[in-house]
């Protein structure tokens, strides 16, 4: 008898930006998603908006499961999680609109998940300023913010089911734009020992890439400056995304 596969969902929650999310999707069904198949995964891309450019810019793609919801940021989120738990999911990642997703970044985060049993995590990243094509270098968060050093970045993060199972309905908080992973790092502590490694560190070349944009929440403060730009870097760091892809970002960032 053929062995049952492990439901995997990936959860994106999107706000119109409909020229960075179009790239993340095509990214993400097209290169990322073929590749978590060949771990034998059943794979389900699961998207939530809130208008209708995001319900017009969805029904280009066929195959991704649409839901429209208001635009509050830590109810999309917990949408994503009761789905997953709801619909008994093994696994669920949940990424940003504008993040593309290294697959050897994936496969560090998922073998990570797969040895503590409970969630994993990227912690490193670049960020491309699409208004200036500047790139720049996040290395993880400061000594100061524990709470958020100790589960890593939010986007990229993989929950085993044994973790969506425990989380509770709300774990992003209620009515949120931003510090929700206050609250789910408090959830996430009633269970998850201290003591087992969360966090993926993985070279350069497979860090988050991230489009940001005036929109996000993330401002260019944030970030270590590179001193450099997509044309430049492209090269050395950048040659895991697809051809096509980069094209489509550097026509963006020459807008």
């Amino acid at each position: 008898m053929e062995r049952k596969k492990s439901k995997f969902l990936i959860g994106i929650p999107i706000y119109k930006r409909p020229h960075i999310v179009e790239i993340q999707l095509d990214y993400t069904l097209n290169t990322l998603i073929p590749h978590i198949k060949t771990k034998g995964l059943d794979v389900e891309l699961l998207v939530v908006g809130s208008d209708e450019i995001d319900t017009n810019l969805v029904s280009n793609f066929k195959t991704i499961k649409y839901f429209c919801i208001p635009n509050i940021l830590s109810d999309k989120f917990n949408f994503l999680m009761n789905y997953a738990k709801d619909h008994s999911f093994d696994y669920l990642m949940a990424l940003g609109s504008d993040d593309l997703m290294p697959i050897a970044l994936f496969d560090s985060v998922f073998e990570l998940v797969e040895e503590n049993g409970y969630i994993a995590s990227p912690c490193q990243m670049w960020m491309c300023d699409t208004n200036t094509s500047y790139i720049y270098k996040w290395m993880g968060y400061t000594n100061a913010q524990d709470i958020l050093k100790k589960y890593g970045l939010g986007a990229g993060r993989i929950y085993s089911k044994k973790t969506i199972d425990c989380l509770s309905r709300q774990p992003f908080g209620k009515n949120k734009m931003n510090s929700m992973e206050s609250n789910i790092s408090q959830e996430l502590d009633a269970f998850v020992s201290s003591d087992l490694e969360l966090t993926s560190f993985v070279d350069a070349n497979d860090f988050l890439f991230c489009l940001k944009s005036d929109e996000n929440i993330w401002k260019i403060f944030d970030y270590s400056n590179l001193s450099s730009n997509i044309f430049t870097l492209s090269k050395k760091y950048f040659d895991w995304i697809p051809h096509d892809t980069k094209q489509k970002i550097i026509k963006l960032v020459k807008k």
